[in-house]
């Protein structure tokens, strides 16, 4: 059934198929009314599908015997096989109108709405050969009624073309039009109404106001069908069978059906294609239609709602695209709907192309991906999941190809994510190949040539700046530098002590063990040696040693001495920040924002942001912040009132400030990459943190 043509290459194989096939009535059981089906179904395929209708066959004469068959499913099948038979060869029941008629008239069950629509569909392709010959007479007409002969072989080499409304015929319309009459009276279900619109169409001498009386009927109706057929023959036939009352009635109707609570969406969308082809005034009405829609898909994301409601969409842009405000307010709805739904990415997408494929004028799409680029933009950390990153990374490729829309944040977005996420070490191979997609669409933009250097410069000290911490030690240690002195007052016989071995002690497990310190003299009277104490922390906290000493006298013998305790203070482990010597002003700035990005948008458990406001006593915020943080500086904007410092603690933690002069206080904005260190910063105060880079202490001996 679903491929003749391969076991049938040929008309004439084509008939011995089908003449077996209806061998098989006589041989099947009474019952067997699905068999008997599905063999007149196949027998209809070969028929077609063979060009067997092209040439005079036994098989299709006989075929019309079936229709009276007095089982009523076969009775049903052979008239939908009889009505695609007609279909395909236009003409081909035109000389068996007077027996389709008699059947019709026969038929008493539910299938008389069949033979109804089987009987107008003959009598309208009868009509239209009619309309190809010149002076038809009414004896022509009524043989062609009461014609009860063999199929019509020539007449199905008819082009399957439109109807030709308004074609002259030389003969009485009485009888054709007590045939409408009756047609229209006996099709209660209104089945054939479409080739009924034709007919009268095609033959001026009937008038439109043959329909007048199923207006009512037809305007009420909940059938899609006929609705559909209704809009027909308000196109076709206008002002001569509709009033204005008539399509105010209609316009109505429509709108109550677009907005029936009980109808399916994909109804409501016929219903509103409808209204916006028979009406573009009603644009609000409308507008307010797809925001209720817009706002089912908000609820409801099914596939279903989101497909349809979005194609309701479409029609509404077909027609009122230009009104800019509307179409405003829809791409802020849509991109609102984006910022909690990210799933709807490819939607969007094929949303923005067929509209870019249709309308002229592309602006349209263009907004709305510029707008799901600045919310992709302006989501929230938590919100860059990786499967959330998926939908993003679909968006962004495609903002890409569009060359009116700059790619500098898609860029910056980017980067961040692959240098301040797990991303590179979870290994996902399929977000890995957006993130590539997206950049391949990046490199054929035209304004990559703006941001080209740009992005490599800053690609190149990220990745600088990151690279020294794979390094073994790098930025392991803090070094704290002392002078070893004798104190005050001691026995002469300390007053030259030789073989120091300074030993310490760590109180708390944030540092690692640190090394003895070997001095070879210590002289009252020479210089005091400087002493270089290596912390290595893991964690960057202050803390503090205890320290002994082991020395020798010149009599030779050896002493053991606990020396005060060394605190080492939050300030003095601060270090600058990491870059190569020859670092760039610019790259300094660059460096401290991304660090400053990946720090507010990280991981919420570990980062952390704080203001901290306070009021400068004797000198000026310049002078303060100079003072103390001169080493950690990163721009200096005195005629802007404002400083960013970045305070480097090993092994890799960072604290940076953001330094601003407001009216009546000093705001000093704090972020950093472990929350941990907060409480440090504040509780000594930023503003009199005491930093040196070398401390002098006393270690009595």
């Amino acid at each position: 059934m679903e491929h003749p043509t391969i076991l049938c290459p040929s008309a004439s194989v084509g008939e011995e198929t089908a003449l077996e096939l209806l061998s098989v009535f006589p041989h099947t059981p009474q019952k067997s009314i699905v068999l008997k089906c599905n063999v007149m179904l196949a027998i209809t395929n070969v028929i077609i599908c063979t060009s067997c209708l092209n040439t005079h066959t036994k098989t299709a004469e006989d075929w019309l015997d079936l229709c009276g068959l007095s089982q009523q499913p076969i009775r049903a099948t052979a008239c939908d096989c009889l009505r695609e038979m007609e279909t395909c060869s236009p003409g081909l029941l035109s000389q068996k109108l007077e027996a389709l008629y008699l059947l019709k008239q026969q038929e008493t069950t539910v299938l008389h709405q069949s033979y109804c629509l089987l009987y107008t569909l003959g009598l309208k392709n009868a009509i239209r050969i009619l309309t190809n010959q010149k002076d038809v007479t009414d004896l022509e007409f009524k043989s062609i009624l009461g014609g009860n002969e063999g199929f019509a072989w020539k007449s199905i080499q008819l082009e399957l073309t439109s109807f030709r409304p308004g074609t002259v015929l030389n003969f009485s319309y009485r009888e054709l039009k007590s045939i409408m009459s009756l047609l229209l009276e006996e099709s209660y279900l209104l089945m054939p109404i479409w080739e009924l619109v034709e007919v009268v169409a095609m033959v001026p001498g009937l008038s439109p106001t043959l329909f007048k009386s199923q207006l009512l009927r037809l305007f009420g109706t909940a059938d899609v069908s006929l609705m559909h057929a209704t809009l027909f023959m308000k196109d076709t036939f206008t002002d001569s069978l509709f009033t204005t009352e008539d399509e105010n009635f209609l316009l109505k109707r429509l709108v109550g059906m677009a907005q029936h609570p009980l109808l399916r969406i994909t109804e409501k969308l016929f219903y509103m294609e409808c209204i916006l082809v028979k009406r573009t005034k009603e644009s609000a009405s409308c507008f307010d239609h797809i925001m209720a829609l817009l706002k089912i898909v908000d609820n409801d994301g099914s596939r279903e709602v989101v497909v349809t409601s979005l194609r309701a969409l479409f029609i509404f842009l077909m027609h009122f695209s230009g009104m800019e405000e509307l179409s405003e307010k829809l791409i802020d709805k849509l991109c609102d709907m984006y910022s909690r739904h990210s799933r709807l990415a490819p939607n969007l997408i094929g949303l923005a192309d067929r509209i870019q494929e249709h309308l002229d004028d592309p602006v349209w799409s263009v907004k709305l991906l510029r707008g799901l680029q600045k919310r992709i933009m302006e989501m929230p950390p938590l919100q860059l999941t990786i499967h959330n990153l998926s939908w993003h990374l679909k968006v962004l490729k495609r903002v890409a190809k569009e060359g009116q829309i700059t790619q500098r944040n898609t860029i910056y977005l980017l980067l961040n994510v692959l240098i301040n996420s797990n991303l590179c070490e979870r290994g996902n191979w399929q977000v890995g190949n957006a993130v590539l997609a997206v950049y391949r669409n990046l490199l054929d933009h035209p304004s990559i040539d703006q941001v080209f250097i740009e992005l490599a410069d800053l690609l190149n000290w990220l990745e600088v700046y990151q690279g020294q911490f794979q390094t073994p030690g790098f930025g392991s240690e803090v070094t704290l530098r002392y002078n070893l002195t004798h104190a005050k007052e001691t026995d002469p016989l300390f007053d030259k002590v030789f073989t120091i071995c300074l030993h310490f002690e760590l109180k708390d497990s944030n540092y690692a063990k640190v090394t003895d310190i070997h001095v070879p003299c210590v002289f009252r009277d020479r210089k005091s040696p400087e002493v270089k104490v290596k912390l290595k922390p893991f964690q960057p906290y202050p803390t503090s040693l205890c320290v002994s000493a082991m020395f020798t006298t010149q009599d030779g013998r050896s002493w053991h001495s606990r020396l005060p305790d060394v605190s080492v203070s939050f300030p003095e482990i601060f270090l600058p920040l990491p870059l190569p010597p020859n670092s760039s002003r610019e790259c300094r700035e660059q460096v401290f924002e991304r660090i400053w990005e990946a720090t507010a948008s990280g991981n919420p458990d570990k980062s952390a942001i704080s203001l901290f406001c306070f009021k400068p006593e004797d000198e000026s915020l310049a002078d303060l912040t100079k003072t103390h943080f001169q080493g950690y500086l990163i721009t200096d904007q005195q005629s802007e009132r404002s400083w960013k410092v970045l305070l480097f603690l090993p092994p890799k933690c960072h604290i940076l400030l953001k330094i601003t002069q407001a009216e009546d206080a000093a705001q000093v904005s704090i972020a950093t990459d472990n929350q941990e260190l907060l409480p440090f910063p504040v509780s000594c105060r930023v503003s009199s943190a005491l930093l040196k880079e070398k401390s002098t202490k006393a270690l009595n001996n």
